[in-house]
């Protein structure tokens, strides 16, 4: 076992766990944390006994570079918390070696001279490797990062030395050596024959890998279960750290980090969230996301629902409870002490040995008495005859079986043409075992085997000749397949293939990029049905996506994942999906709405680049969609007191322009104003706003560069008191950019005139002001301790009088009561130069009037407030899920937050507070795509829009007109379609439904189908639409102002080329105008 160190499992005693603190731990564990003085009460969550589990999964490809990010700060110590010195970034340049000199050396490699190093960072390359490995004195010769298929990192390699001493020196000196924030780990090379240069195998990842990588265009795991393994983690991160970063994907029970038996960091680590939904929705997030130099590995958790779920080798040492279990193996743990009564496994393989059955010396039998009873000798190979994940064999007789269940060993089963697989990695597909035993002979069809929509971990394999079959099983038969040793023998029982089997000699080399949509509950089987069918490819499917945002891409990507490109459905040319964005720039909220000191939460723009390689999509940006092109429309911006912004360099095109392009239409297009506060006099929307008085939208789009605000005239010189109307996410990004030290905001992207304008500020408070109580805020608990730990910055708490009413009404609702915690105690905190900010949150208060200066009657001086007093003692459910514009931004006070039923009621009284400058953060809305500022455009399809509510009229993401009647093939989602809550990871689930929602509607509803589409649309959807993209896109004026997404890479260059020369560490100066970007396009 001393092969498998690194991947030991010990559940003993001695091994602890940093993790978020749960139910009282038993007695004898030991736990790590890591607290910092500001960061209140921790969440605590049940107590569960698992091991630490060795992972690894491929990387981010070689063009993602490590880039500097600024992160919520790692407050974790660790062994190697401390910088990296000399192997702390890589030297940059491709993954490996030309293809042809790998293959070369292969042919003259030796194997006594070679060396496998596994837990690699997954940005490490092959120079880096070889710099590192030759640390000992040795002269390597070769070295290789083994890559997947689609040319990802596994997070191992192979490296060559000239000599055997060399190479054996190598692995005694630099084993468990820190290598780029990782501690290597080291053994001979075990394969024949030389790796380098050949091409992957999916799934097969040797010792290091992990979990099949999720992108864009590979749908996430349908996990029913809420907790995800994360690995890779910076090995100062505390279970805090962790906690805060999954947050952002929805609610979070609890987070562990992985330590080892003296208390050091493993970096890895597990989070359980309160339901599927969000546990899927941070595998899709993070996936593979850069975090403080770490590429994360997140996946499903496999193994933390129920004892027995096969992963063959050790689950963890002897302990007192839950001890020598095996992953693949027994199912229970010892129910005594060590060696002492009880000490019979609870069940065993198939439900098994029984109590008694397999215990060691005259407690519960010894060795004998195991095999006897139908158990298992602890002399027998571990590895030899596993038996699969669900711990039984069916119709498969047994060596010493008795009633008390099977053991391991089955009979032979008579020779035949079919071999029955076990051990598979969980990630395993069909495709992945025609692959692999193609390599054998003639595959007529290949399954892996699923229970209740999961992976047994097993699969059949038929070939053509029952030699073929012998020769596979004694050639894989303990073949170390994605970590695992294959159990390959004859299927004891002829298997009937399903239509999901895959057939031998078809199987395309994308086929593992690409997977057949899941069969969840939110997706309609009759839309997978039909994929492939001959009904669909004559109806081919074009959808028109309009807006660029998150939730137009997570719909284009639905859309064309579960159109894999070899299908007949999935055909370049019988789906295409187009995407239309008003601006140069694509990500929409992503790019423009994201608070700049959180760039994790931009991690998904990452993703949404492996769709545009996809050659079924394209985009066309710089486009102004409306139902008049000549009326040159201006599009409001969300205060009808700042000059409205035509997008004048944007080409105007109609929908009758496309419409006959496109059997599908989505509206994506966000929500682009703010609520009024019309009735306040002196507000942004009054007739007579006053100057100092913003929109959170506008201040947000203009410190993140967007181009329609750039313009506004924001000075923060002489501002010292600045009130915010709203308790939502987006009033404490507002109120933490303003009073954060702009040294700690030069490393992000915000522009150079922003950083300007900051620096030049003269703000002293900031007071953030609900209508309501500290019950019913909209912000969470992450970002408000955000506030908390701003350097300089001090907060002076809240009166107790109504914390002690919040309490009451709040009941027992933990993360509220977690927040009101944070919320109640004051914090000091003085600056270096001794000028020193606050921080103050106000309650009980909504705005009657914003009054002038007296000596400028333009520029407000001062809020009349009036107080409020709740009408409703409803207990407050939890908060929104967190957003902070992590992917999201709360409508404010006005629109949420818990508690919704509590009233706020107006007492009669009135006070004034100085105000140099106002924002109004309550809230956002989205706009009707017309050829004016009315919606009543004339001429064209008019699009329904709600305007009571601000969103496009909908049921279901289905575009309703003003009786209710459906539009066929017209559908909307995100915020376009639900008014602006949620986070990303909602976002995301609400666009898959709605691409679910068209799919099944375009292959399996005719009566939705755009055939039906009434006379009353202008330029009405068809089935079979036109070919092509329309005319007006391709025309002179066209090719002049369209930009496509090859143009917008360089764009996107140019700006990281521009933060280069800055010499900051910026990843980019984003430009502030759309005529610089076309500029670059000249």
């Amino acid at each position: 076992m001393s092969q498998h160190r690194h991947r030991s499992r010990s559940r003993s005693y001695s091994r602890s766990r940093s993790r978020s603190p749960g139910h009282r731990h038993r007695r004898h564990h030991s736990r790590s944390r890591s607290r910092s003085r500001d960061r209140g009460d921790r969440d605590r969550g049940g107590d569960r006994h698992r091991s630490d589990r060795h992972y690894s999964g491929s990387g981010r490809d070689s063009s993602y570079r490590r880039k500097e990010i600024t992160a919520p700060p790692l407050h974790g110590r660790g062994k190697f918390g401390a910088p990296r010195g000399d192997w702390e970034k890589s030297v940059g340049g491709p993954m490996n070696a030309p293809a042809e000199e790998a293959e070369a050396h292969a042919k003259v490699s030796k194997r006594e001279n070679r060396i496998y190093v596994g837990n690699l960072a997954y940005d490490v390359n092959y120079k880096d490797l070889a710099k590192f490995m030759s640390g000992a004195g040795g002269n390597v010769i070769f070295s290789e990062v083994l890559t997947t298929p689609a040319g990802q990192s596994k997070g191992c390699g192979i490296v060559e030395f000239a000599t055997q001493e060399e190479a054996q020196r190598a692995k005694q000196e630099l084993s468990d050596k820190a290598f780029m924030g990782r501690a290597c780990f080291i053994r001979e090379d075990r394969e024949e024959t030389a790796r380098f240069g050949a091409p992957s195998i999916p799934g097969k990842i040797g010792m290091a890998m992990g979990e099949a990588r999720t992108f864009l265009g590979n749908q996430a795991p349908v996990i029913p279960n809420k907790n995800i393994f994360v690995g890779n983690l910076p090995l100062q991160a505390s279970w805090q750290d962790l906690k805060d970063l999954m947050r952002q994907a929805g609610e979070v029970i609890r987070a562990d980090v992985g330590m080892t038996m003296d208390g050091q960091p493993k970096g890895n680590g597990t989070v359980v969230f309160v339901n599927p939904d969000d546990a899927r929705a941070a595998i899709e997030m993070f996936n593979g996301f850069d975090w403080f130099g770490n590429i994360l590995e997140v996946r499903e958790d496999r193994f933390a629902n129920g004892p027995f779920r096969g992963r063959g080798g050790f689950r963890g040492g002897f302990a007192p409870r839950g001890g020598f279990g095996f992953r693949g193996g027994f199912g229970g743990g010892f129910r005594g002490g060590f060696m002492g009564p009880g000490m019979g496994f609870r069940g065993g393989f198939g439900g098994g040995m029984g109590r008694g059955g397999m215990g060691f010396n005259q407690y519960g039998g010894g060795h004998q008495a195991a095999a006897a009873a139908g158990g298992r000798s602890f002399n027998d190979n571990i590895y030899a005859d596993y038996n699969g994940p669900d711990g039984s064999s069916d119709a498969m007789a047994v060596d010493g079986s008795s009633a008390a269940g099977s053991g391991l060993k089955p009979q032979p089963a008579e020779p035949n043409q079919q071999i029955l697989v076990r051990n598979l990695p969980w990630s395993t597909a069909n495709e992945d075992l025609v692959e692999l035993f193609e390599t054998i002979g003639n595959v007529v069809l290949a399954e892996v085997l699923f229970e209740a929509g999961r992976s047994k971990g097993e699969g059949i394999v038929q070939f053509t000749e029952t030699a073929e079959a012998q020769l596979a099983a004694e050639k894989f038969t303990g073949y170390m397949y994605g970590g695992r040793p294959l159990d390959v023998q004859f299927n004891p029982r002829w298997h009937e293939f399903s239509s999901a089997a895959v057939k031998g000699g078809q199987v395309p080399p994308a086929a593992n990029a690409v997977r057949h949509l899941s069969a969840s509950a939110s997706t309609p089987t009759s839309a997978v049905s039909s994929h492939g069918s001959s009904s669909s490819s004559s109806r081919p499917l074009k959808v028109a996506i309009i807006g660029s945002g998150p939730s137009g891409f997570y719909t284009a990507s639905r859309i064309l994942s579960s159109l894999p490109i070899d299908s007949p459905s999935g055909a370049v040319g019988n789906v295409e999906v187009h995407m239309y964005e008003r601006l140069p720039t694509p990500y929409g909220l992503v790019r423009y709405g994201v608070a700049p000191d959180h760039p994790e939460v931009k991690n998904c723009q990452h993703k949404f680049d492996e769709l545009c390689s996809d050659p079924r999509f394209k985009f066309f940006g710089n486009i102004l969609l409306s139902s008049q092109p000549s009326s040159s429309p201006s599009i409001p911006t969300p205060s009808t007191s700042l000059s409205p912004y035509t997008y004048p360099h944007a080409l105007r095109i109609s929908f009758d322009d496309i419409l006959p392009f496109y059997n599908s239409l989505v509206l994506t297009y966000g929500a682009s104003s703010s609520n009024p506060l019309s009735s306040v006099s002196g507000s942004s929307s009054s007739e007579h706003p006053l100057g100092g008085v913003i929109p959170a939208l506008a201040l947000v789009s203009w410190y993140n560069s967007h181009p329609a605000f750039t313009s506004l005239p924001i000075s923060l010189k002489g501002i010292e008191e600045v009130s915010v109307i709203g308790q939502g996410n987006v009033a404490l990004d507002v109120a933490r950019i303003l009073l954060k030290p702009v040294s700690q905001l030069e490393h992000t992207d915000l522009s150079e005139d922003v950083l300007h304008v900051l620096s030049q500020s003269d703000v002293k408070r900031v007071r953030v002001v609900g209508r309501r109580g500290p019950g019913q805020v909209a912000f969470t608990t992450k970002e408000f301790r955000e506030m908390l730990s701003l350097p300089g910055v001090g907060y002076s708490g809240v009166d107790q009088k109504l914390m002690d009413h919040a309490k009451s009404l709040v009941g027992n609702e933990r993360m509220r009561k977690r927040l009101l915690g944070l919320m109640e105690k004051p914090v000091t905190s003085t600056s270096d130069d001794g000028n020193t900010k606050e921080f103050k949150l106000d309650f009980l208060k909504s705005p009657s009037s914003f009054i002038p200066d007296t000596s400028n009657q333009n520029q407000v001086k001062e809020v009349e407030w009036s107080v409020n007093e709740l009408l409703s003692t409803t207990p407050a459910p939890a908060p929104t899920p967190p957003s902070s514009q992590s992917g999201a931004v709360p409508g404010g006070a006005a629109s949420g937050g818990g508690g919704a039923a509590l009233v706020a009621r107006p007492t009669g009284e009135k006070v004034r507070i100085k105000a140099d400058m106002v924002v109004e953060s309550v809230g956002y809305r989205s706009e009707p795509l017309t050829g004016d500022n009315n919606g009543s455009g004339s001429g064209g399809w008019l699009l329904p829009f709600d305007r009571s509510r601000g969103r496009v009229s909908n049921v279901n993401g289905r575009v309703v007109d003003s009786e209710g009647v459906v539009v066929p093939g017209v559908y909307t989602a995100g915020w376009a379609a639900r008014g602006p809550v949620g986070v990303i990871a909602s976002t995301m689930h609400d666009a898959y439904s709605i691409a679910d929602t068209l799919l099944s509607d375009h292959f399996d509803n005719p009566s939705s189908s755009p055939a039906s589409a009434s006379s009353t649309m202008g330029g009405p959807l068809h089935a079979h639409p036109e070919e092509g993209v329309p005319p007006v896109l391709s025309g002179s004026e066209g090719r002049l102002r369209v930009v496509s997404i090859d143009n917008w890479k360089k764009i996107d260059q140019a700006e990281r080329d521009r933060a280069e020369v800055g010499g900051k560490g910026k990843e980019r100066e984003k430009f502030r105008t759309v005529e610089e970007m076309l500029a670059v396009l000249r």
